[in-house]
């Protein structure tokens, strides 16, 4: 019989775009099993829209202590002395230099979450350095006594290393919430008569969208869309100079800035017709699991990461080169393509793996 600890710690040293979304599976699996979870996190987590979204609902259940500088002697005084439970590290890429020089390892148990296993360079030399020492700095890590070390895996997946955990997918999107959202993005024409294309999440230049939104402005075929939902960073100044093409060219354009709650998000995705993922950095996409539990098209480019899951899922999923033509083309030919069928989430073993260890 497996015996869960009293108490569970996850740490939090960035709480900007998802990040808390994977804190929130920790928090409920923790609480679903009796175990009270603590959560440590930088200065400012608390007032950020991003814990609004994905913490605020079970705040009265949850101890979160915020620390200015997150070091591994400041989360030991941040927590409580009776704790003696696991410390979880979900975004753990940026600790594994800090626990492979730490004099003596928490007496709990620590579980690391790599995130992103390979490097994230654009150079391919750099890349493949950065590969490398990874991978050797997660075995000097992990050979370490009560640490064990993990990598996210794409929730495509169907079989699963020792030391891998799947990428969590929760789905549960409206029929009312999605019909809304379509007549809005629709204005005045017919909601079912528009295809959608949209990019979701934090809208950064690493999403390409300049690129994205001069691929839908070259499409030569009436009634197609693009939505932007989410906030976008550096600021909005940035979206209106990346969308200037698709503007300009009378192309229809919706934008929605808000923080997504999550269940917007998730109706976004099922909302829309065909889900965009244009990016190069390498590593498990949340957004490509919630399109494939929504039964929504994806069109992926860039990274090899999304290469794989496409190639994981051919009926949802086309990945081509991160260019403006080969881009254009895959839209264009997304239209005529017929909607995948939706896959079950899953979500339940990513944080009962963390919580328990190897």
């Amino acid at each position: 019989m497996i015996v869960y600890p009293d108490y569970v710690a996850i740490i939090v040293q960035d709480f900007n775009g998802h990040r808390l979304g994977y804190v929130r599976r920790i928090v409920d699996e923790a609480l679903a099993r009796g175990a009270k979870p603590i959560v440590v996190a930088v200065t400012g987590t608390k007032t950020s829209d991003e814990y609004g979204t994905h913490l605020a609902e079970v705040a009265g259940t949850v101890s979160v202590t915020e620390v200015e500088e997150l070091t591994l002697t400041s989360v030991k005084h941040a927590l409580p002395s009776i704790f003696d439970g696991p410390l979880i590290f979900p975004d753990g890429d940026r600790w594994l230099g800090l626990l492979a020089r730490a004099r003596a390892p928490w007496t709990g148990g620590s579980r690391v979450l790599v995130m992103r296993p390979t490097g994230q360079s654009t150079s391919g030399l750099t890349r493949a350095l950065q590969t490398v020492m990874k991978k050797m700095l997660r075995r000097v890590v992990g050979c370490r006594p009560g640490i064990d070390v993990f990598t996210l895996a794409s929730s495509a997946t169907a079989h699963l290393g020792a030391r891998e955990v799947r990428d969590p997918v929760t789905f549960a999107a409206a029929p009312e919430r999605i019909a809304d959202m379509r007549r809005a993005w629709a204005e005045d024409a017919e909601p079912a008569n528009i295809y959608w294309f949209g990019v979701i999440g934090a809208l950064g230049a690493r999403k390409n969208i300049d690129i994205i939104a001069s691929a839908v402005a070259s499409i030569d075929q009436p009634n197609i869309g693009l939505a932007l939902l989410g906030r976008a960073t550096p600021d909005e100044e940035a979206m209106t100079a990346w969308t200037a093409c698709l503007r300009k060219s009378g192309g229809r354009y919706f934008r929605d800035s808000r923080q997504l709650s999550d269940e917007d998000f998730d109706a976004a995705v099922a909302a829309l017709d065909c889900v965009i993922l244009a990016h190069s950095n390498e590593g498990p996409s949340g957004v490509f699991g919630k399109a494939r539990a929504a039964g929504t098209r994806v069109i992926a480019a860039g990274a090899k990461s999304l290469k794989r899951d496409a190639r994981l899922a051919p009926d949802l999923a086309t990945w081509v080169p991160l260019e403006e033509a080969t881009l254009t083309r895959a839209l264009a030919d997304a239209v005529g393509m017929p909607a995948p069928g939706p896959s079950a989430p899953e979500s339940a073993s990513f944080a009962r793996r963390l919580i328990q260890g190897a």
